[in-house]
């Protein structure tokens, strides 16, 4: 858990210091500005992995558990992502990524709870 959020930390400061030498003209060589730009990723890999691991070493009702909540997640943010994408077309405004992971969070969080109440 200490390294988790060590990676959620190292992330975020990353990304701080990533937004703040892209802002103004602090990097002005476009090649950079592409390596400035993806700091963040290798704390957003080492999180993930973190997660995988941690997946790892749960018994088998707790990985089913939250398998079923990952197929929740995954199904509602294509579904939900497809149709603003048709509507996007007729006039609403672009979802981008920011919207589609909090959805992909938000869902989640709901396949959980639905989730944890069928072994209750």
């Amino acid at each position: 858990m200490r390294s988790f959020a060590a990676l959620v930390l190292a992330y975020a400061a990353l990304l701080a210091l990533s937004l703040w030498l892209l802002s103004g003209d602090r990097v002005t060589d476009p090649a950079w500005r592409y390596v400035v730009a993806l700091l963040p990723v290798p704390a957003g890999v080492g999180i993930v992995a973190s997660g995988v691991a941690r997946y790892r070493r749960m018994d088998e009702v707790l990985q089913h558990i939250h398998l079923l909540a990952l197929c929740v997640a995954f199904a509602v943010t294509t579904v939900v992502t497809f149709t603003w994408g048709f509507l996007e077309g007729v006039g609403l405004p672009r979802l981008g990524a920011f919207g589609a992971f909090g959805l992909l969070v938000g869902s989640y969080a709901l396949g959980l709870l639905w989730a944890r109440g069928r072994y209750r």
